[in-house]
């Protein structure tokens, strides 16, 4: 007993003198010198690790004493269970890549108040005023009877050749069939010959000769202003001023009135110059604009929903129902009918982001005469989180405000990517644009003379969607959509209901076919939804690891465990890794 306790104190001091020896050498020549110096015997350090490699199934393989069926058996569970984690990781890794955000509801109540009202467009469906058509016609008669100079009369002949293009461009549905209410057309007495020459003095002017801005002016007074369609206005159950309320706004529709809508010079890329920009400066205050300029959709909707807002535009309801939203009177001016965009009386009325310029033609809601309507209004907010910065637009398939740059807008909405890809195809199919697409002030094109080609363009487009033309234009990754619940009722005829016991209080309007228009939120709360990120590193790198786990059992130091081995590989003698082992 002796003999063997003094031979295994005898052998581990030998080890260990010999391991000291080895430090030695490591410390005299270097690590590299032994690493170039080193040649391979035997493995006996590689079979030590694949033994107590923490790697599931691993050491079965290696163990002495195996039947050789056993090893091949644990060889292919090993196999197998690698193959299925690497597959289950790649569809990981692929979904990674591939679908990185996710849309989910917000936890936490948005209430109404924190969201910015609609912005609320109203448009006549008449386009122009018969009595201004009618006095421009006199004027010209007039003059050709007393055979004065055509130059007197030229802004009006202007006007008259402006209103025949432009109404002989509009089509309702009856025109499209080659049907006609016969009051859309300039008629100036054909069977008078001394009008030709007034009428033929202009002939030569092109389409963007006749479009000047000079010229402009004279069009928009054709058109029913705001003050004439829009006699009261209701906001919160307090009457405001409805000139200081609404502007005019272009639209698919003609000159409409809008409110609660971002002004034109904040959304739009034109200069002071521009007939819409003079328009616009006349119908808001220098505060008003101030307050505009402070609204940022993105910071609104990430840092200060549920935060309030202290800023007076965008306006926001303070409570929902009817009684706190806006009410309209409107009226529609029956009898000043002439080349109106549909076959009826009436109005479209349409609720939209207020920082997006109005579709009134293709979503806007109708109203007719005589009808009071309410417009139940749903908002759809969507919220991106800041963690979506990392990501490219491609990846995120959004963008923010103010990341991707337009040529027309200042700022970015789908909607408005979308205008200007149409602008843009059709400039290069026709070298011209309609009269509701905004233009920069830099490099106008002229409006197009013949909508034909233009018309082309939009059918083109409309039979393989916009997606496949507007690749680029993805949504906004923080919007407001809204949608909207009418219902209406009939005006009471059998009474007046607007009799007045001011005598002051003018009403020559009240049994003209008025409408009333009520719009308003009809929840206390917003469905919200949240844009995140479906996987971060973090995620990613605890499902792979737990895939990997759950199979084969590997984990971070299953990695440190073969550097371990390698090291030691590099550094300890072949015959004293043997000594270890059999130790």
């Amino acid at each position: 007993m002796e003999k063997e306790l003094y031979g295994f104190y005898a052998k581990n001091i030998l080890l260990h003198d010999n391991y000291v020896q080895k430090i030695e050498s490591v410390q005299k020549h270097g690590i590299f010198s032994r690493i170039w110096n080193w040649k391979p015997q035997k493995d006996y350090l590689a079979l030590q690790l694949f033994r107590e490699w923490s790697i599931h199934g691993v050491k079965f393989i290696v163990q002495p004493k195996r039947h050789i069926c056993e090893r091949i058996f644990w060889g292919i569970a090993v196999l197998c269970c690698t193959g299925v984690a690497g597959y289950f990781s790649y569809k990981v890794v692929e979904k990674y890549n591939s679908s990185p955000v996710i849309v989910s509801f917000q936890p936490s109540q948005t209430s109404v108040s924190e969201v910015p009202f609609p912005a609320v467009t109203i448009c006549n469906v008449n386009h122009f005023k018969r009595s201004v058509l009618e006095a421009s016609i006199r004027k010209v008669q007039e003059a050709a009877r007393n055979n004065a100079d055509p130059k007197t009369v030229e802004d009006d002949v202007i006007l008259l050749k402006m209103l025949d293009h432009i109404c002989d461009a509009t089509q309702s549905f009856s025109a499209k069939f080659n049907f006609s209410i016969g009051d859309a057309t300039v008629d100036l007495d054909a069977n008078n010959k001394n009008l030709e020459k007034y009428w033929s003095q202009w002939d030569k002017l092109s389409v963007e000769e006749l479009y000047q801005p000079a010229h402009m002016q004279s069009l928009n007074s054709a058109n029913q202003l705001c003050h004439e369609m829009i006699y009261l206005c209701i906001w919160e159950g307090v009457e405001v001023e409805c000139r200081e309320s609404f502007f005019p706004v272009l639209t698919d529709l003609g000159l409409c009135c809008v409110w609660n809508l971002m002004p034109t010079r904040l959304l739009l890329n034109l200069n002071d110059t521009d007939p819409t920009m003079n328009e616009e400066q006349r119908n808001i205050s220098p505060e008003d604009l101030e307050s505009w300029k402070k609204f940022n959709l993105d910071d609104a909707l990430m840092e200060k929903v549920g935060r309030g807002q202290k800023e007076k535009f965008p306006r926001r309801q303070s409570k929902a129902g009817q009684s706190s939203g806006l009410s309209l009177l409107l009226y529609p001016a029956i009898d000043e009918y002439f080349c109106a965009s549909h076959d009826a009386y009436g109005y479209r009325i349409y609720a939209h982001s207020p920082i997006e310029i109005p579709h009134v033609l293709d979503f806007g809601l109708a109203v007719g005469p005589n009808t009071e309507m309410f417009i139940n209004v749903q908002a759809e907010v969507t919220i991106a989180e800041k963690s979506l910065d990392e990501l490219t637009s491609e990846e995120r398939h959004c963008y923010f405000l103010d990341e991707k740059k337009l040529a027309n807008y200042l700022l970015y909405t789908s909607t408005n990517c979308i205008d200007e890809c149409i602008m843009e195809r059709t400039v290069n199919a026709c070298d011209c644009v309609t009269f509701e697409m905004y233009q920069s002030t830099v490099n106008k094109k002229p409006y197009c003379a013949n909508l034909t080609c233009a018309d082309n363009v939009r059918k083109q487009i409309g039979m393989k969607g916009t997606k496949y033309f507007c690749k680029a234009c993805y949504p906004s990754c923080n919007r407001i959509v809204y949608d909207t619940q009418t219902s209406s009722l009939p005006i009471r005829t059998d009474v007046n209901i607007w009799k007045s016991n001011d005598p002051e209080k003018r009403m020559d309007w009240s049994k003209q076919n008025t409408s009333i228009v009520h719009v308003y939120f009809g929840s206390d709360s917003v469905l919200c939804r949240v844009r995140k990120r479906l996987f971060g590193f973090s995620e990613l790198f605890a499902n792979v690891g737990g895939i990997l786990g759950l199979f084969i059992g590997f984990s971070v130091i299953s990695v440190v465990e073969p550097i371990y081995y390698i090291i030691r590989l590099l550094t300890v003698d072949d015959e004293d890794a043997e000594d270890e082992l059999e130790t």
